[in-house]
């Protein structure tokens, strides 16, 4: 708009988005259900039906502007050509597994980094069962608690933790705010579902001394930010940790 000033340009404020700048009316909403039967007309044609009405006169019968839609044909196809992998008769070859010049090596258990903890998610109420999609069923009533209505309330265990946390430009241990073994409540907005190895996350547990929550969703990597709260473990419990 200033080139167009500077330029000397001449706009008549004839599109949407000029009215829209300037604040004019526009048609909002025009492609709504409700106005599918809507009778378009002149002022004169509005007043005439308007008296009609007044005078309890009947009313030519009107034809909705919908009803001429013109039906639109179609002069071509469409062939798919992508190789469909599911119906192939040839043989596939599994790839040639070379003699390994070393042993396989060995890693230690799995740590997030930097803000991140590793969470196994859980069900505070002991009269609720956790559900293959994340939601919660009440044992004694059966009432179900959909996954995404508990997306500010997740409860778990912390099975292990980054090492530290930046606020404000400074740099904290994350121990100053969750350790392993602690219960926290977070929101659920920034999480990843962890695909951990079963055995791996029930040698966790098992060194924790918890109990595995067999919940295929229910392993996630948190953001310590997004934790509203934590229940310290008990230290005579953390002992054997």
């Amino acid at each position: 708009m200033n080139e167009a000033a500077i330029n000397g340009k001449t706009d008549h404020l004839l599109g949407l988005k000029e009215n829209v700048i300037v604040g004019h009316l526009i048609p909002s909403g025009t492609g709504m259900r409700q106005y599918d039967r809507m009778i378009v007309g002149s002022q004169e044609e509005y007043d005439q039906y308007s008296t009609m009405r007044i005078e309890n006169q009947k009313l030519p019968d009107l034809r909705p502007v919908t009803e001429d839609k013109e039906e639109l044909t179609v002069d071509f196809s469409v062939t798919d050509r992508r190789k469909n992998y599911l119906n192939i008769d040839e043989e596939v070859k599994a790839v040639e597994e070379k003699a390994l010049k070393y042993p396989a090596p060995e890693f230690e258990e799995f740590h997030p980094i930097l803000d991140r903890i590793l969470v196994m998610r859980i069900s505070d109420d002991p009269e609720e069962e956790m559900l293959e999609d994340g939601s919660t069923r009440n044992r004694r009533t059966g009432l179900i608690t959909a996954a995404k209505y508990r997306q500010h309330s997740n409860v778990g265990i912390v099975l292990s933790t980054g090492q530290y946390v930046v606020l404000s430009g400074l740099r904290l241990n994350m121990s100053e705010f969750v350790n392993v073994g602690d219960k926290v409540t977070y929101g659920d907005y920034n999480s990843e579902v962890f695909l951990m190895d079963r055995k791996k996350a029930e040698a966790i547990c098992d060194r924790l001394q918890i109990n595995y929550v067999d919940d295929p969703k229910g392993i996630r990597v948190v953001r310590v930010q997004d934790v509203r709260g934590v229940e310290k473990l008990k230290k005579a419990e953390v002992a054997n940790v």
